[in-house]
């Protein structure tokens, strides 16, 4: 691979963990992660993150937080509704990352309709904790 690529790309990783660390004495987690998320899509390139919370002591179906950064605020319902829960389900029950590049092409998730609907691409999921 190039060097001048690799070289970039380090950079770039740099930034990001430097920008992260950055936010190390937040206190509030729902403003850590507010500031977090623009940073992770920035430096992923993604056009649109997305992330929730799920407080596995909780009685809740849906998630104890959420907040969605490259949408409208008017739209950050209609984007949770084609969210697949199918592909958050399979993160949370393997506890293992889900990462594809095109989640209508991956046959785990193509047969999915929210992943249909929602004409689902690239994908990044990381069960915490």
């Amino acid at each position: 691979m190039d060097v001048h690529i690799e070289l970039e790309r380090a950079r770039s990783e740099n930034q990001l963990l430097v920008r992260l660390l950055a936010l190390a004495d937040e206190t509030d987690v729902g403003a850590l992660l507010g500031e977090a998320l623009p940073i992770i899509v920035e430096a992923t390139g993604a056009t649109i993150g997305y992330l929730e919370i799920h407080d596995l002591a909780s009685d809740s179906d849906g998630p104890d937080w959420y907040i969605a950064h490259g949408v409208p605020t008017s739209d950050v319902e209609s984007l949770r509704k084609i969210v697949s829960r199918g592909i958050i389900a399979r993160a949370m029950a393997t506890e293992r990352t889900v990462d594809t590049p095109a989640a209508l092409l991956d046959p785990r998730f193509s047969e999915r309709t929210s992943v249909q609907v929602g004409r689902i691409e690239a994908v990044l999921c990381v069960p915490v904790g």
